[in-house]
């Protein structure tokens, strides 16, 4: 039997999804319990390899023995004029992870950074964490920010800015954007933004990502740790939400949590990766998987420069 491209080979990379992806996804994500899937890395027993594969998101994992032959999920499928071998990742459906160091009054996240605005310093963290009770794009919502060092809650100033939509499903474009900025008109957090360092950014999303260490400080669980295992994540639920990329807890273990929604994911050498947007719905155990966006497209999205951490 033919090899797979890539297999034992972590940096293989796979073409970026397009129309074809799409609809051999749909007939994919048909079978029994299966939502979404994405080029990754295969993970056993709650250890990541080296091994590419094509993971199929489901509900919950059934035996063989139980699924009909036409819910079986195919040994190897074919992406990008590629054979993969196929991976079955057992996910509960995915919810927003905002609950604190920043809250409109009404939802709650994590400071993802500061950035340099137009018309000066600003704080930016997910949408969902930033829209308010009308969750709208459109009315200005006042924020607070927590800063850890004097334990207390500070107000900042309104949103400026609100995104929350889907990317063209291209590699430059593709996955899901919920981010929004907010202005900082506190003389205690102007001081804390004006003492954070300049970040690099990890510029673009390719498959050579998988197997990226990474880390990030959750409002609610603190220091995390995780690895870029998958790429290009499809879920055919929810409308077909898109999503650049998702990272998984190291020791298979629970790693985000409610509130964790905005963390920063940064590489080893203290680039920015990604901004955490969803993971399982597991409560206080923690979501072993992280679903975000690539923080460059953050970036020009919401029309800032320098990114400061």
């Amino acid at each position: 039997m033919k090899k797979p491209d890539g297999a034992g080979n972590g940096r293989a990379v796979a073409s970026h999804p397009g129309s074809a992806r799409r609809m051999a996804d749909r007939r994919l994500v048909q079978r029994q319990n299966a939502w979404g899937t994405a080029f990754g890395l295969k993970i056993v027993q709650g250890k990541v390899t080296n091994d590419p594969c094509y993971t199929v998101f489901v509900d919950a994992k059934k035996p063989k023995s139980k699924l009909a032959k036409a819910d079986l999920v195919p040994a190897t499928v074919t992406r990008g004029g590629r054979k993969l071998y196929t991976d079955v990742i057992e996910i509960q459906r995915l919810v927003f992870h905002s609950i604190p160091s920043v809250t409109d009054g009404v939802n709650m996240g994590t400071l993802s950074c500061f950035a340099q605005g137009a018309k000066g310093l600003v704080g930016i963290s997910a949408a969902h964490a930033l829209w308010g009770p009308d969750e709208s794009n459109v009315q200005p919502d006042n924020i607070e920010v927590w800063l850890p060092a004097v334990r207390t809650w500070f107000p900042s100033g309104e949103t400026t800015r609100i995104i929350y939509e889907s990317g063209d499903g291209t590699a430059a474009d593709f996955g899901f954007v919920d981010a929004g900025m907010f202005e900082i008109g506190t003389p205690e957090i102007q001081d804390a933004a004006a003492a954070a360092s300049p970040l690099n950014v990890v510029a673009d999303l390719s498959p050579a990502l998988r197997g990226l260490p990474v880390s990030g400080e959750g409002g609610v669980s603190g220091t995390c740790q995780g690895i870029v295992t998958h790429v290009f994540v499809s879920a055919e639920e929810g409308g077909g939400r898109r999503f650049d990329l998702m990272i998984s807890s190291v020791d298979g273990e629970g790693m985000t949590r409610p509130g964790d929604s905005g963390l920063l994911w940064r590489t080893e050498d203290g680039a920015a990766l990604s901004i955490h947007l969803v993971g399982e719905n597991r409560g206080s155990l923690g979501s072993r998987f992280s679903l975000g966006c690539l923080v460059a497209r953050v970036r020009d999205r919401l029309g800032v420069t320098t990114l400061l951490g």
